[in-house]
């Protein structure tokens, strides 16, 4: 992982379930007071969001977000960051910010936030969820205190700068206490390792087939996606930057309905009757699905959807007796649901 990431000592890097395990250890190894500040942007993950609040509230410390508006240029991001720097000066303790979003999928100018941070001996801690495999993730180069990042699924991997490694302890302490950075994540009580044991295959498996054949399939496929829905469904296209050039394998595309219980509806049918599962998302009060794709998807899979989501909408459309079976069905499957557990 260190040569795929570009970090020059593998020691650097350790093994975690998930990002939210490496970003609960980063987070809960801070040393915060009642004046310390955490700033984090607005498109923030929800449950990085609720970590940053818990530690807060154990602390007395204050959280900052920094609002972020879509489309956004990489200027308007940094230039929001730089005055809540400024605005708060020697108080912030750690910004956490997304190498790529989730909701709405989007790309961040996380090089300059970094620089910026470490000019003014502020920690950034970038929560990668999204981007191994994605993109390329060259740590050398973007040089931050703290990554976290997927290999998906069961597996993830921390890195933490050497100056903050004696400081950075996993969640679960557990025999290797003490012994290093690397050694203390290496054992956190019992856990099932065999999703870390899969990633030299899965590396293998990338190599074999080209790393960027790989990401160049999936953007061009997202980028089908995109126009494809877009037109099908009458609605556009969400650009998360001005700036970057770079396509995701992740899109946001409008939907044809801006009512949340359609939205639900629809998602719940798909679920159900077509196998298929959408994300969905509000950004200014406008609904959203974000579209993923990958290398076992295909043209005809987004094909589908644009009609199978237009067929639905057209169904679920007045007059209310044809809506009511459907609303019906969805009720009583959340019922079923509900009673499993």
């Amino acid at each position: 992982m260190a040569k795929h990431m570009n970090v020059r000592d593998s020691k650097d890097l350790a093994f975690v379930p998930n990002v939210s395990s490496g970003i609960n250890a980063i987070l809960r190894s801070l040393k915060l007071s009642s004046t310390d500040v955490l700033v984090h942007f607005s498109e923030a993950y929800g449950s990085v969001k609720l970590a940053i609040q818990h530690v807060a509230h154990s602390s007395g410390a204050k959280v900052v977000e920094v609002p972020v508006k879509f489309p956004f240029s990489d200027k308007d991001v940094v230039d929001s960051l730089e005055q809540t720097l400024e605005k708060h000066g020697k108080n912030v303790k750690l910004v956490v910010v997304s190498h790529i979003s989730s909701v709405p999928a989007a790309i961040f100018p996380v090089k300059k936030l970094v620089k910026m941070g470490r000019e003014r001996n502020t920690a950034v801690l970038v929560d990668g969820a999204h981007a191994l495999g994605q993109i390329e993730v060259d740590l050398q180069d973007l040089d931050p205190d703290f990554y976290v990042t997927n290999c998906h699924k069961g597996s993830g991997i921390i890195y933490v700068r050497k100056n903050f490694q004696a400081t950075v302890h996993p969640v679960v302490i557990s025999w290797n206490y003490n012994g290093g950075f690397q050694a203390e994540f290496n054992q956190q009580g019992t856990l099932d390792y065999s999703a870390f044991l899969t990633v030299p295959a899965a590396l293998e498996f990338r190599t074999k087939l080209g790393d960027k054949k790989i990401m160049d399939y999936n953007s061009q496929l997202a980028d089908y996606a995109a126009k494809t829905l877009s037109q099908v469904w009458q609605t556009d296209v969400l650009r998360s930057s001005t700036d970057s050039p770079l396509t995701l394998s992740m899109v946001n595309v409008r939907l044809p309905f801006n009512d949340s219980i359609v939205v639900h509806t629809v998602v719940e049918r798909l679920m159900l009757s077509h196998r298929t599962f959408m994300a969905t998302f509000v950004e200014q009060n406008k609904w959203y699905a974000r579209i993923s794709a990958q290398i076992y998807n295909e043209k005809s899979d987004y094909d589908r959807l644009a009609v199978d989501v237009l067929n639905m909408k057209k169904l679920l459309e007045f007059p209310v007796t044809n809506a009511y079976p459907y609303c019906l069905l969805t009720i009583s499957y959340e019922v079923k649901f509900s009673r499993l557990f």
